[in-house]
């Protein structure tokens, strides 16, 4: 099927809001007129087996007008619907006819730039879906033409070995609405993370190859992403290398909008490839893995394409699992008999070799924990949730390693341990943590709705709970709500430093100081060392004029901070 120019497209850009209204999710059918199960985008990575478990424990879119508008008149901020329906109103019968519309939002120069790299890349970026020949769908992610014969780059986790074999057939769809059908596979090597597809096609657009720049400092960039609702998006970001151990060779790629999906390319500002995303963690403020393309560009330098597999011929590779790596079955025991370092060695070897396998890199993660490498065990159990997200002990030892160390940003901390919370519903440890967490960072109502699912769990504190809760109230500035709920916590835990501390605390913002000192006095006489029930006396008697008592406090202080 020749290439033909495209038409009127629209597409969905970053906070612009620029939607590719041709390349849409299956909407119920697949190809082929087989009714398909339309999902998500998909992990490609083999499930894991159960022994990490056993370690541990030692299409909806949004409707356009039957004419599409130019392509300057979908500017939009995003997630804006509402500014978006004032842009292509339904034109009902008003008392003032001549109502204007409002004026719509100029672009900013850094927003035009993004506006006119997507229309250079659309119609040579592609959306990709496998097939059964029951017409459901396996796997899904994104590609690019890197010729004019039709060849399409993508990540080798698309025609993943483990479910290969199923697939049937692969459909393409283009930026500018073009489709096309996946001929075979000439490439697919797990280890440098790249496959070479062929479609049905000639004369295609294609997009050059760039080379990695210096990371020495991240780099402003543009990736494309699959929107469950808004179809293929291009969206600005920041890559970055991966500066720890388990990460050489990888690159970051970070962003508040649309993540990448597998295969999506990074692009440079003039519009060069610069990697493609090979992982995404699913988390609010999303991070994609990537891998460079010097692998595609050795290819097609050296002019030796290798022979075309056809789609539904691809097999099933043995020693792509770890089932078949007797060093990796080795490592595990070496574990379990607590032979860290050996098992480390050996697990660094499992994750060059098994670079898509969630559990080589969940354990490499474990054992970097268990030798106190906080920073690298947190980029290993990264990655295990971008490519199991479905392992409940994945986010589990990810959320553990965030609250133990320093590592990692708060906004982060708080999404780990909601997605830990939510893949374990029945752990008390689990919803406390993220109860703890977002009062931490000031998201009051979130901890509640924790607090109140905790109190549910088994083996709940309710003592640890109301404290927790009295401290939300204190935080909220409702002193009344904050000292009755102290008042009932102190009657059934009387020896309680802390909420003695935190009820002078309550006393004193209500101006009632002799009550404060009071409530000081019985915290630091449960707890001696309570640097800040002290400190907090010794200015309740400056202020109440009693000086001989604030020395003496002051001299607890100045003991206890030494």
């Amino acid at each position: 099927m020749p290439f033909s120019p495209p038409g009127p497209f629209l597409m969905r850009i970053g906070s612009l809001g620029l939607l590719w209204a041709s390349t849409a999710v299956s909407h119920g059918q697949s190809p082929r007129g087989e009714i398909a199960v339309s999902i998500p985008s998909v992990n490609f990575a083999a499930r894991s087996e159960p022994i990490l478990k056993k370690i541990l424990s030692v299409n909806d879119r949004v409707p356009l007008a039957e004419e599409k508008p130019p392509l300057e008149d979908t500017l939009f901020p995003s997630d804006s619907y509402a500014v978006y329906a004032s842009h292509n109103p339904v034109r009902e019968p008003s008392i003032n006819p001549a109502r204007p519309y409002p004026e719509k939002p100029k672009p900013s120069p850094k927003d035009s730039e993004l506006v006119s790299l997507a229309m250079k890349v659309a119609p040579a970026v592609v959306s990709l879906k496998a097939w059964d020949r029951y017409g459901s769908l396996l796997s899904s992610g994104a590609g690019f033409f890197i010729n004019s014969e039709g060849l399409v780059l993508t990540d080798a986790g698309f025609i993943h070995p483990r479910f290969s074999p199923h697939i049937d057939y692969v459909t393409v769809k283009t930026g500018a609405g073009e489709k096309y059908v996946i001929q075979g596979a000439y490439y697919r090597n797990l280890r440098d993370g790249v496959a070479l597809l062929q479609v049905d096609a000639v004369d295609t657009p294609f997009l050059e190859l760039g080379t990695t720049p210096d990371l020495s400092e991240p780099h402003s960039v543009a990736v494309v992403g699959v929107h469950p609702t808004k179809g293929l998006t291009l969206n600005e970001a920041t890559m970055s290398p991966d500066n720890t151990g388990a990460g050489a060779g990888w690159l970051k790629i970070t962003g508040t909008d649309t993540p990448g999906a597998v295969g999506s390319p990074v692009f440079s500002p003039d519009g060069n490839v610069l990697a493609l995303v090979a992982m995404q963690v699913p988390l609010r403020n999303w991070k994609n893995y990537a891998v460079t393309p010097d692998p595609a560009r050795r290819i097609l330098e050296n002019g030796s394409v290798p022979v075309l597999t056809p789609v539904n011929e691809l097999p099933y590779q043995v020693g792509t699992t770890l089932k078949d790596d007797p060093e990796f079955i080795q490592a595990i025991q070496d574990l379990i008999e607590r032979r860290t370092r050996r098992a480390h060695s050996a697990l660094s070897k499992a994750v060059l070799k098994h670079p898509r396998s969630a559990e080589a890199w969940a354990m490499l993660g474990l054992a970097n924990a268990k030798l106190g490498r906080d920073d690298e065990a947190i980029a290993c159990h990264y990655r295990a949730v971008a490519l199991d997200p479905d392992v409940r002990e994945y986010w589990r030892a990810l959320s553990q390693r965030l609250l133990r160390s320093d590592a990692g940003p708060g906004d982060d901390r708080v999404d780990v341990l909601k997605q830990n919370a939510l893949e374990n519903p029945g752990s008390y440890k689990a919803q406390l943590a993220l109860a703890e967490q977002s009062v931490r960072a000031g998201d009051l109502e979130y901890a509640r709705k924790a607090i109140d699912h905790a109190r549910s769990t088994p083996g709940a504190d309710p003592v640890h709970l109301t404290f927790l809760e009295t401290f939300i109230h204190t935080r909220e500035g409702d002193a009344i709500k904050a000292e009755l709920s102290l008042g009932r916590f102190l009657s059934e835990n009387p020896r309680h430093s802390r909420g003695w501390f935190l009820l002078g605390v309550v006393l004193e913002s209500q101006g009632r100081r002799v009550d404060a000192i009071t409530a000081y006095q019985r915290a630091v006489k449960h707890e001696p060392g309570m640097i800040d029930a002290w400190s907090n006396l010794k200015m309740a008697y400056l202020k109440s004029g009693d000086r001989i008592r604030a020395r003496r406090a002051h001299e607890m202080v100045l003991k206890l901070g030494n």
